[in-house]
């Protein structure tokens, strides 16, 4: 064993896919020498989720492997209306609340993985070379599609169309943009998005509002400390945005 990883992050309404997500996080965390833990913000009112970690993290009745946060929630906290900047606000919150538990337990590494997300069996892995043991960049990202195909795509050509991306690079202005999302093996990035693989240095860092997010926002406040940031394109994890997407085969991700 070579030390533990801190894993989750805020979850809200998810109680269709966390116990798929606990499967898929158990099979890739199989696949290295690291023992780990979990972490959620979630709202007490939200019984349904809350069963479901205290049934998979528990043993004797007992949270063993989990720390979870309550935190109430406004009524639309389940909405994906990411326009409105008191939303993005609340994020930046909830995940800070994260970090603040990964600081005291002070893992290897703290992977932050949505809660909507079936993670690549190889995922956790791969990124992990890919920091090299955190002798390297401060934090990696993960590539990630959103199910099901996007516009123009098929099962016959599931590359085409427009997928959201997993990372951006920054250009001229304070503008965004991306490499076309099949971009093969590891490369440094300006903002890695919903799943991140920080080392101690990263996760010592608070996320920030952005008018575009709080994925973008941390991941400025990394750059202008001089940290690294990495993307790893060399497996792709499933992106579910809604319950009726679950069992939807994405050809893109083989799952």
């Amino acid at each position: 064993m070579r030390g533990f990883i801190v894993i989750g992050g805020p979850v809200a309404k998810r109680a269709w896919i966390l116990d798929h997500w606990f499967n898929f996080v158990h099979q890739a965390m199989a696949r290295t020498e690291y023992g780990y833990r979990f972490v959620f913000v979630c709202d007490p009112k939200d019984t349904e989720t809350l069963d479901i970690i205290h049934r998979r993290t528990s043993r004797d009745g007992k949270n063993r492997t989990a720390t979870v946060v309550e935190v109430e929630d406004p009524p639309d906290a389940g909405t994906r209306n990411w326009g409105l900047r008191e939303r993005k606000e609340r994020m930046v919150e909830l995940r800070n609340l994260a970090l603040a538990v990964v600081r005291r337990h002070q893992p290897v590494a703290y992977l932050s993985l949505d809660s909507d997300i079936l993670i690549h069996p190889e995922a956790v892995a791969s990124m992990l070379d890919a920091s090299g043991g955190y002798g390297g960049p401060a934090a990696v990202g993960g590539r990630c599609y959103m199910t099901p195909l996007p516009q123009g795509a098929s099962a016959m050509n599931p590359r085409s169309g427009v997928a959201c991306p997993s990372y951006l690079i920054q250009g001229r202005a304070g503008q965004f943009r991306r490499r076309d999302p099949e971009s093969p093996g590891v490369f440094p990035v300006d903002v890695i998005m919903a799943i991140k693989m920080m080392g101690p240095d990263a996760y010592n860092v608070d996320y920030q509002y952005h008018q575009h997010g709080e994925d973008i926002g941390w991941s400025l406040a990394c750059g202008d400390l001089g940290l690294r940031l990495l993307w790893d394109g060399r497996v792709t994890s499933k992106h579910v945005m809604m319950p009726e997407h679950l069992h939807v085969l994405d050809p893109r991700v083989g799952y």
